[in-house]
């Protein structure tokens, strides 16, 4: 009877340790998976690379089982793209079997995209149906997929995510990266930063000749320099001091307006200037100097 017992718990002991491997072996396909969608998203929104991202996203299908929702949310996407003429990665065929929730999201593609007499006449005025209706409903049957715990977990990232990109570390270095995209004439990516980073960011308002508003950003910049302890942030200062230089050879009113697009940078160089404190009585201490 102990002999039978001890058996028995070996049987099991196997199967559980067949199950945690296997489940951890499919957490580590999901992360591969993982990675290289939002890799194929990001060469897609950010560096308008579509061929690299239809790459990614079929790399993605490759290397995902049927079972993963991010080989459908990559699936899909792909057929996205092909209906909006990008050329895939190489020619493939809709899957037999596939989640019902997929099937109709692709019938939201049945009705095709006139890109080919847009692109012949981009003037004549043409009513398209929408872009991209697919995705978006894929990646919500995705997440009903997730978890229940690992749904809250990717809530805690999230939540933790939005407290830290209030640090002023983090909004430095987006103001930066915006600066550098604006720097290398990366308009559209600098649009795309600037909304995803500070969606409710307004550049400030301007007043008097550009000639005048950018003699005085100059000279704010100037003095910005000077009082800059870290050196690296003084590096960054003397490379937006040059790229103001070669703005203004354009005219003052193309650097002027190259500044209002950069967050932080413009605040502190167009901004308007601190008010004076009200006078204070005769008897009143003075401030202590600056060292």
């Amino acid at each position: 009877m102990r002999r039978l017992g001890l058996i028995i718990f070996a049987a099991a002991t196997c199967v559980l340790i067949q199950s945690a491997t296997a489940q951890s072996s499919t957490r580590r396909l999901r992360s591969k998976a993982s990675k290289t969608l939002h890799k194929a998203w990001l060469a897609e929104k950010l560096d308008l690379n579509t061929k690299a991202a239809a790459a990614a996203y079929d790399e993605t299908i490759k290397k995902s089982t049927p079972n993963m929702p991010e080989r459908w949310i990559a699936f899909v996407r792909l057929e996205e793209l092909s209906r909006l003429g990008v050329l895939k990665p190489e020619p493939t065929s809709r899957p037999s079997k596939m989640p019902t929730a997929v099937r109709k999201a692709l019938e939201t593609l049945d009705s095709p995209l006139p890109y080919q007499s847009v692109l012949a006449n981009p003037l004549l005025e043409t009513k398209l149906p929408a872009l991209r209706p697919a995705t978006p409903l894929i990646q919500e049957w995705a997440r009903k997929q997730i978890e229940p715990i690992l749904e809250e977990r990717l809530l805690q990232d999230y939540r933790e995510r939005q407290r830290s990109s209030s640090t002023d570390r983090v909004r430095r270095r987006q103001a930066y990266d915006i600066m550098q995209c604006e720097l290398q004439g990366k308009r559209t990516q600098a649009d795309q930063l600037r909304f995803y980073n500070f969606p409710d960011w307004k550049a400030p308002e301007v007043s008097g000749t550009a000639e005048a508003i950018l003699a005085s950003a100059q000279e704010r910049l100037t003095d910005w320099i000077d009082t800059e302890e870290v050196s690296w942030r003084r590096g960054y200062l003397r490379e937006l001091q040059k790229g103001i230089e070669a703005q203004s050879k354009q005219g003052a009113d193309i650097a002027v307006k190259f500044l209002q697009r950069l967050p932080r940078y413009s605040e502190r160089l167009l901004g308007e200037e601190e008010p004076e404190a009200s006078p204070k009585p005769k008897d009143a201490p003075k401030p202590a100097e600056k060292k």
